[in-house]
Formats: C-alpha cells, sequence, structure tokens
C-alpha cells in the first residue's frame, strides 16, 4: 500500500532506484551525468575559443588597417612636402625670369646684349636667336630640346631660365644724377649700400656669367668689369641699338641661369657659369617622378605640375591621380608610389 504524497522506494526521485527513465544504476547514472557537463564545457570551451580566434583575427586586421592607414598619410604626406619644396625653390626663378631685361625681348636682343660675336663673351650669347629668358624643354633622353610651338602653349618637361635676383646693393651714380651711357662704354658707379665682395672672384671675367648684374631700370644686363673698394666699373655691350640711361639710384641684381629636369626619379638641375655646371645634372629633390610644365608666352602664365612619391604603395598600385594632366607623361611604374601632385600657376611679368 502506497501512502499518498509519497514516492515509493526506488522511484524517480530516489537516487537509490534507477535514474530517470534510463533505468540505470544510481552509479552509473552519476557518472553520465559527469560526462554530459564535460562534454558541455568542452563544447562551450571550443565555442569560446572560436569566438575569441575571431575577435582576435578581426582585431589584428584591424589594427594591421590602422597601421597602414597611418602609413599611407605619412607617405602622402612625404609626397606632398617633397611637392611644395620644388615649388618654392622653382618659384622665385620663375617670378624674376627676365628681370632688369626688359629691353631684351626682341629675338636676338639678349645675345646681342650679351655681347654675341666678342671674344670671351657668355656661352648664351652664342645661342639661336628664340632663346627667351624662360623655355621649356621636351626632355628625349640625354638632351633637352626646345618644346615646339602648340598654338601658342610650349608643353614640356624641362624648364630653363635666365633670371635676376636681388643682390642688396643700392648703386648711385656720379654726381648723384642721371648717366646716359653708349653701346660699349663703361660707367662708374658707387655703392651706396650693401656688400659684393663675393663677386670679386668674377670681375673682369665676360665668359662667366657670374660677372654680368641686371639694372632694371636700364633693361639690359651689365658686365663687372672691375672693382675698386666701392666704386663698380660696369660695361656695356659694344652691339646694343642705343644708349642706356641710369637713373641716380639703382638696385643690382646679381644674373643667374639655370635649367631643371627629371631623372630617375630625382629633380636635377645645372647652372650656367662659363659653361653648364656642374658638367653633369645634378640631384636637388629626391622623389620626383615628373614635372610638366605649359607655358604661354602671350598671357606670360606658367603652369606647373610636379608628381612626386612619399614611397612604395601602402595598398597596392595607385591609379592615375586625375588632377594629373592627360599629356603629361605617365608611366606603369609611377602606379607602385604613393602619389601626390602638386600644382602652381605663375605670371612672369618681366618676360
Amino acid at each position: 500500500m502506497v501512502l499518498a504524497g509519497r514516492e515509493p522506494r526506488g522511484g524517480l526521485g530516489d537516487p537509490r532506484g534507477p535514474i530517470g527513465n534510463l533505468g540505470l544504476p544510481p552509479r552509473h547514472g552519476e557518472g553520465l551525468l559527469k560526462m554530459v557537463r564535460r562534454g558541455l564545457s568542452l563544447v562551450e570551451l571550443l565555442v569560446t575559443l572560436a569566438v575569441g580566434a575571431v575577435l582576435a583575427a578581426t582585431l589584428l586586421a584591424g589594427g594591421r588597417w590602422l597601421i597602414l592607414s597611418s602609413e599611407r598619410v605619412s607617405r602622402r604626406l612625404l609626397a606632398r612636402e617633397r611637392g611644395e619644396r620644388v615649388l618654392s625653390f622653382l618659384e622665385p626663378r620663375v617670378l624674376h625670369a627676365g628681370l632688369g631685361l626688359s629691353s631684351c625681348r626682341i629675338s636676338g636682343m639678349l645675345q646681342r646684349a650679351l655681347g654675341r660675336g666678342l671674344p670671351g663673351a657668355p656661352v648664351i650669347a652664342g645661342w639661336p636667336g628664340l632663346v627667351r629668358p624662360l623655355q621649356v624643354y621636351r626632355d628625349s633622353g640625354a638632351l633637352l630640346e626646345p618644346a615646339p610651338d602648340e598654338g601658342g602653349v610650349y608643353r614640356g618637361s624641362g624648364l630653363f631660365v635666365l633670371f635676376s635676383l636681388p643682390s642688396g646693393v643700392l648703386l648711385r651714380a656720379p654726381g648723384g644724377g642721371v648717366v646716359s651711357a653708349a653701346p660699349g662704354e663703361s660707367v662708374k658707379l658707387t655703392v651706396l649700400s650693401g656688400t659684393l665682395e663675393n663677386v670679386d672672384p668674377f670681375a673682369g671675367r665676360p665668359r662667366d656669367l657670374r660677372s654680368w648684374f641686371s639694372l632694371p631700370m636700364a633693361g639690359y644686363p651689365v658686365h663687372l668689369g672691375a672693382r675698386n673698394g666701392k666704386d663698380l666699373s660696369l660695361q656695356l655691350a659694344d652691339d646694343l641699338p642705343d644708349p642706356v640711361t641710369i637713373p641716380p639710384l639703382s638696385e643690382l641684381f646679381l644674373l643667374r641661369c639655370e635649367r631643371f629636369r627629371v631623372q630617375n626619379n630625382i629633380l636635377y638641375f645645372q647652372e650656367m657659369r662659363s659653361d653648364w655646371y656642374p658638367p653633369n645634372f645634378q640631384p636637388r629633390e629626391s622623389g620626383v617622378l615628373a614635372l610638366w610644365l605649359e607655358w604661354r608666352p602671350a598671357s606670360r602664365i606658367l603652369d606647373l605640375w610636379v608628381l612626386t612619391s612619399g614611397g612604395p604603395a601602402v595598398f597596392g598600385p595607385s591609379a592615375k591621380p586625375a588632377s594629373w594632366p592627360d599629356d603629361a607623361p605617365w608611366r606603369a611604374e609611377f602606379s607602385n608610389h604613393e602619389l601626390y601632385v602638386s600644382r602652381a600657376s605663375w605670371r612672369s611679368e618681366n618676360l
């Protein structure tokens, strides 16, 4: 007889009887439960490890992406800095091209003003009459060739510029009045302020372009024949068409001539002295892949693009920048760099 509300001995609730509906002895049932618990713990562990591995991989991928993105930004900033250095280096040369040479704009007049045909004249004096203080060149291997006229626009990847830089020297004419100098005549002027000590080695050497200067108000280049203390002897070329008027006070400008090209991803330059010096182009800025120039003499506008690299491309090959002109040189190897295009447009008022 079973009392109401109580289970019989050995039932489902009696640990001494069969366990659950499995009909197993107590010891075997407890072992099975332990195995089930262990199995669940192992599955949970495996799931946890899998989730952790996915999260770790995601975090590592995200961290790597952040590192690479930071590196990409750094390289593009470097490319930008290189382009800006090129622009800052070329800007004063372009803006000062032809400064003090306003009377030499007729074809061949610049060469005449530099003593064309005379012994010891600068090399530039013997160049063709089409040479101007600013010219764009096409790069054809080892040589630079003048860019052709394409409807009033000259396009190329090299630059030639004859420019004047302030020397900080102010000259006074004898007696403090206006001086008229005939072609071939020497004029003595006195240094009122500033110093020219660093030009002494070039005085009396007309073949060296560093002995030539410009007086903006005169409009022609002048040669430093001699220097005695603060007195300068400046000589005009024999082949000038008219006498030159020199005002009571004149600022003296250094006459310089340079040319630029890009080769092997480096911007190179040369300076005209007695000849082109150094004999070969010398490096100025690394990481410069290409230059592109468009010169419009009618408006005196020079447009310049500089394609620079900050290092190898971080996320694979780069596309051609939209701001890089269609006519400008483009090589497949440029895509392997982190690229930046620097652009400038200058109006050369002295040409």
